[in-house]
């Protein structure tokens, strides 16, 4: 039986109400009965009811919950105030989450409105950089620039060396760039006080023997230097690697930055012994790096050897640390990640923990194993690992550059089925089941067969 819906009137409005109640005598209209024939438990109750007055029967039409319907008096028919307070709640209910819709979507369009504002204020800010703001950057630049010439440190930046890099170089890891300068910066200082001459770098920690830091702010390139600087005589402004690259460590002549690195501020050792020497790492690019070769105590002065040969040497010569050329893992190739590009190379050296100075991590001596670059823009490089390091560089002890890839075996080749007429006079076995094999020698050929003499005839 389908539920009775309440009549509306011309204008879609109900005409119906939903908070009677109404009394009623069990004569006055059908019982409830559930499925099963029995007489229903639950309460009668109206789902709606309408007044009706006009016609020869005025009085009130009820719809019960069991989808009956029937004509009650205005006696019968009463308010009831519980649906009354029910109804009530649910409309104050409905108007505060309506008011609440209304509140949250004013915000977002309020936060839009804003969002969209400060980008059109960002954008008019960008645009509105004048011809007085750029010569205060030209300012800047020229007070840097004497500031610079003056022997004042100021170090490159993540920017400086963004600029400074090749267009084919992969971009400078802003946050590890910050990480490794704060590094270096907590153990050491630049300072024009208690060192040498001018200005030097003096240590603010100890550190002991073995100790490697790394200065990110050194930049490295691929070539000769000597292009860029111009001249034969030595220059401070690079390291050359000895193997066609170099650090760039202070501004040459014709740079627009006028900035240096951490590595050019340390002095030379000219009357007493160096407890520095310059080194090479990579650390997701080639970094500059200074290897501790005496214990140094905080406020001491860090001092390396100016030459260029001899810090080359350094890297040529591994048994004069107590380097082997011979031992674990010596004369392996490995595969390295290089700038998102592999790399080979091949392991040169290995210093053991019992050598006359170890490779110290945490005050333990550890392994390590001197590799040399192959090729990339590394070739000719080296850098010292760990094992660990070692063993996920896809190590083996094939050359990678002679292993040739497997050649997939031919398939052979297909045998041609034999067509065509045979000659008179040729000896064949006959298939035709119907004379078992038999032999015999062709007479001729007639109208698509071919005439056979058995031998049996």
């Amino acid at each position: 039986m389908p539920r009775p819906r309440p009549p509306v009137d011309a204008e879609g409005y109900s005409r119906a109400v939903f908070h009677k109640r109404a009394n009623y005598d069990g004569w006055a209209r059908p019982e409830v009965v559930d499925p099963t024939g029995t007489q229903h438990p639950k309460k009668y109750v109206v789902r709606f009811a309408y007044y009706k007055d006009g016609g020869a029967e005025p009085g009130w039409h009820v719809s019960w919950n069991d989808n009956s319907e029937c004509w009650m008096d205005d006696h019968e028919v009463e308010d009831d105030v519980e649906a009354m307070r029910v109804f009530a709640e649910r409309a104050v209910d409905g108007a505060m989450a309506a008011q609440a819709a209304r509140t949250a979507k004013y915000a977002e369009e309020a936060l839009l409105r804003a969002r969209l504002a400060k980008r059109l204020k960002n954008k008019e800010a960008a645009q509105a950089k004048t011809a007085a703001e750029l010569a205060a950057e030209r300012e800047r630049r020229k007070a840097e620039e004497e500031a610079a010439r003056s022997g004042i440190p100021i170090l490159y930046d993540e920017d400086d060396l963004q600029e400074l890099s090749s267009s084919a170089a992969a971009p400078i890891d802003g946050e590890k760039f910050a990480q490794q300068k704060s590094a270096l910066l907590d153990k050491v200082e630049i300072t024009n006080h208690g060192v040498v001459h001018g200005y030097g770098v003096k240590a603010r920690v100890p550190l002991t023997q073995g100790t490697v830091l790394l200065d990110p702010t050194a930049l490295m390139h691929s070539g000769d230097p000597l292009h860029v600087v111009g001249g034969k005589e030595f220059s401070e402004a690079y390291i050359s690697t000895g193997n066609g690259s170099y650090f760039r460590i202070h501004w040459f002549s014709g740079d627009t930055i006028f900035r240096s690195a951490a590595t050019f501020w340390i002095n030379e050792a000219r009357d007493c012994e160096p407890n520095v020497e310059y080194k090479s790492t990579y650390d997701g690019r080639m970094l500059s790096a200074w290897r501790i070769i005496k214990d140094i105590k905080p406020g001491d002065e860090l001092l390396v050897v100016y030459s260029h040969a001899a810090n080359e040497a350094e890297a040529r010569a591994p048994s004069s640390e107590g380097w082997q050329d011979a031992g674990k893992y010596v004369g392996m190739y490995l595969r390295r990640d290089v700038e998102g590009k592999k790399a080979t190379a091949r392991v040169v050296a290995y210093l053991p923990t019992t050598a006359a100075d170890p490779y110290i991590v945490d005050g333990t001596p550890r392994e390590l194993w001197r590799v040399q670059y192959l090729d990339s823009q590394l070739k000719g490089d080296t850098q010292d690992l760990e094992e660990e390091e070692l063993e996920c560089s896809e190590p083996s002890w094939k050359n990678p550059a002679t292993v040739q890839p497997k050649k997939k075996k031919p398939p052979p080749p297909k045998k041609e089925k034999v067509t065509g007429v045979v000659a008179a006079g040729t000896k064949v076995r006959v298939t035709d089941p119907r004379y078992n094999g038999e032999t015999g020698v062709v007479e001729g050929y007639r109208d698509g067969w071919h005439v056979v003499t058995l031998d049996a005839d």
